[in-house]
């Protein structure tokens, strides 16, 4: 962790850079993005969405947002290991 993570850890107010950006990536992918990524229909995330399934999301200013690694996240703790391979 940077001193600049450490400092807006901390609850100091960081000075706003690029190091301090690199930091703190925010890449947020909307909902027919996550769809394509996740190989699923939009509508298919907003069912998951109502009934408490699927990955997390974000809501900003009403809209609904995915982060990349809550989409992996989600798929990884998806992933079934066929019988053969747990097997062996």
């Amino acid at each position: 962790m940077t001193a600049n993570a450490k400092r807006f850890a901390g609850g100091f107010k960081p000075v706003w850079h690029n190091q301090l950006l690199a930091d703190f990536p925010l890449i947020f992918l909307t909902e027919p993005q996550a769809a394509v990524v996740l190989g699923v229909k939009p509508s298919t995330l907003e069912r998951w969405r109502y009934a408490s399934k699927g990955p997390s999301y974000v809501k900003i200013g009403g809209g609904v947002r995915y982060r990349p690694n809550d989409l992996s996240a989600w798929a990884d703790a998806n992933t079934v290991i066929p019988l053969q391979k747990r097997i062996s």
